[in-house]
């Protein structure tokens, strides 16, 4: 092998290792959330806007929102 190529592939290795963890699950720093159950939540810098919950996976949660 090439002295570059034995230089460059650990650091790739290196590099690219941490930010597979870098993404927390979200069960791990959010509430739970219930589907039908209704909750006061605030979109970006914006007022308070009412939802009713329509569906939940593990990285999405999907909302109705009410006038």
């Amino acid at each position: 092998m090439e002295p570059k190529i034995r230089i460059i592939i650990p650091i790739i290795v290196l590099v690219l290792f941490p930010s597979c963890y870098s993404y927390k699950n979200m069960a791990d720093t959010q509430d739970s959330y219930s589907v039908g159950e209704k909750y006061e939540i605030q979109i970006g810098a914006g007022n308070l806007e009412k939802v009713t919950v329509t569906s939940v996976t593990d990285s999405t949660v999907t909302v109705l929102q009410r006038g």
